[in-house]
C-alpha cells in the first residue's frame, strides 16, 4: 500500500467521527445542548454497532471497521456532554423574568412538546441517566451477538447487517429536522455538521452511481420432497447498488431540507444567539444558571 494509499485509509477512518468535534466543544463551551438532537446519536450508535457486526460477516475495508469504532467512541461522548448540559426548563425561578423583561424568549427556550417523547415506548432514547443509554447499546450489542453465532453462516443474513446498517444510517438527518422545525431555529446544530453530513451524502451518492450496477446475486434454495418441488427465493434485489442509491439519495434530500430550514430559520437563530449571549451576561438566575444550568443525572 502506497503512501497516498494509506493517507486515504486515514482520512476515510478518522474524517467522519472528527466532524463531530465542533458540535462537542460547542456544547462544552456554551453549556447547553439545546438545538441538538441525542436521537442522532443513537441512529449512528445503531448503525455504526451492526456494521462492525457486518464486518465480521464481509471482511471489507479495515479502515470502515477503525471508523466505525472511532464513530462509536465520538457518539457516546457526544452524548455524555448532551447529557450533562441538558437545560432544566423548570430551574429558572418565575422572579428572574423581570430581569428579562423586554428580551426576546428564544425559540429553544419556549415549551416544547412531549408528544414525541410520551408515547415512545419506554421513554427511548430519551433517558436521564447515561447509565440507561449504556444499558440499551449493551442489550443492542448482546443481540447482535446471539444472533451473529447463530446466522453468521447464512449469506442472506450477513448481507442483511449491511443493508439494515447502511438503511439506519439514511435516516440520521431525520431527528434533527424534527428538532429544528420543532423550534422554528438551528440555534445550538453546528453548520460544520451539516457540511459534514451533505458533503460526505454527496460523495457517497457520486461513488453508489458511479460504481458498477451490477451486485452479487443471492438465492435462497429449500430441498424439496416427494411431496413438493424445491423453492427457490431470488433476494437479489435486496443487496444490489440501487438499494444503496436509494439509501444515499433519500438522506441527501433530508440534507437539502436541512440547508433549507437553516435559511429559512435564519432570522430566529441570530435572534435566539444574540439573546443567549445578552442572558449569559446577566448574574444571577436571569444569566447563565437559568439558561444553561446543568441537569442531575437521574435514574428513571
Amino acid at each position: 500500500m502506497g503512501w497516498s494509499a494509506t493517507l486515504a485509509a486515514v482520512a476515510m477512518a478518522v474524517g467522519p467521527p472528527l466532524a463531530y468535534s465542533d458540535q462537542f466543544v460547542s456544547i462544552v463551551r456554551t453549556r447547553s445542548s439545546a438545538g441538538f438532537s441525542t436521537d442522532v446519536t443513537g441512529v449512528l450508535l445503531f448503525a455504526n454497532i451492526t456494521r462492525c457486526f457486518y464486518w465480521l460477516g464481509a471482511r471489507f475495508q479495515l479502515a470502515l471497521l477503525v471508523q466505525s469504532l472511532l464513530m462509536i467512541v465520538a457518539q457516546l461522548a457526544l452524548l455524555y456532554v448532551c447529557l450533562l448540559f441538558r437545560e432544566k426548563r423548570d430551574a429558572i425561578d418565575p422572579r428572574s423574568l423581570q430581569e428579562t423583561e423586554g428580551l426576546h424568549q428564544p425559540a429553544s427556550e419556549q415549551p416544547i412538546s412531549t408528544a414525541r417523547i410520551d408515547h415512545r415506548p419506554l421513554k427511548l432514547w430519551q433517558w436521564v441517566s447515561f447509565g440507561s443509554y449504556l444499558e440499551c447499546i449493551a442489550g443492542i450489542i448482546a443481540v447482535h451477538c446471539v444472533l451473529f453465532l447463530v446466522l453468521h453462516w447464512v449469506p442472506f443474513y450477513v448481507e442483511l447487517l449491511g443493508f439494515v446498517a447502511l438503511g439506519s444510517e439514511a435516516t440520521l438527518p431525520i431527528p434533527q429536522v424534527l428538532v429544528n422545525h420543532e423550534r422554528k431555529s438551528t440555534a445550538g446544530f453546528r453548520y460544520t455538521v451539516l457540511i459534514g453530513w451533505a458533503g460526505g451524502d454527496l460523495i457517497k451518492t457520486i461513488y453508489f452511481f458511479a460504481t458498477d450496477n451490477n451486485g452479487p446475486a443471492f438465492k435462497v434454495r429449500w430441498p424439496g420432497s416427494e411431496l413438493a418441488p424445491p423453492v427457490v427465493l431470488d433476494l437479489t434485489l435486496i443487496y444490489t447498488p440501487p438499494m444503496a442509491q436509494i439509501c444515499a439519495l433519500f438522506q441527501l434530500s433530508v440534507d437539502i431540507l436541512l440547508c433549507f430550514q437553516t435559511w429559512m430559520y435564519r432570522a430566529n437563530t441570530e435572534r435566539d444567539l444574540q439573546s443567549h449571549s445578552q442572558l449569559r451576561e446577566e448574574p444571577g438566575l436571569a444569566g447563565s444558571r437559568a439558561l444553561y444550568d446543568v441537569a442531575t443525572p437521574e435514574d428513571n
